[in-house]
């Protein structure tokens, strides 16, 4: 498998009573020549941090749940669908935030 991408993106942050809300999209695709199938990897998650510095990540039920996209296409176009399935994942991902609830 060769590696095509690897992106994470804050899609948005919010200053809470204790700290930052940062609500985090990533992707990580790959591509099987053998098969000339593109492989992308989708995941979300809020990493918190608090006023000291603290960071943790947790998942939350209004997340999408983690996925995996597969796309039968040449090694040239790879790197571009991967963007493309990307930023709508990332569109998806800020589309499902709930108003903000202070914690």
């Amino acid at each position: 498998m060769k590696r095509i991408i690897s992106i994470t993106r804050i899609v948005d942050s919010h200053e809470v009573t204790r700290g930052t809300r940062e609500v985090i999209a990533s992707a990580d695709a790959t591509f099987d020549e053998g098969k000339s199938e593109l492989v992308v990897d989708l995941d979300s998650k809020v990493q918190v941090t608090d006023a000291r510095g603290h960071e943790a990540l947790v998942t939350e039920d209004w997340l999408p749940h983690r996925t995996t996209v597969r796309e039968h296409l040449s090694l040239s176009d790879a790197p571009d669908a991967a963007k493309e399935i990307f930023e709508s994942w990332a569109h998806k991902i800020r589309e499902s935030i709930p108003a903000l609830v202070e914690t």
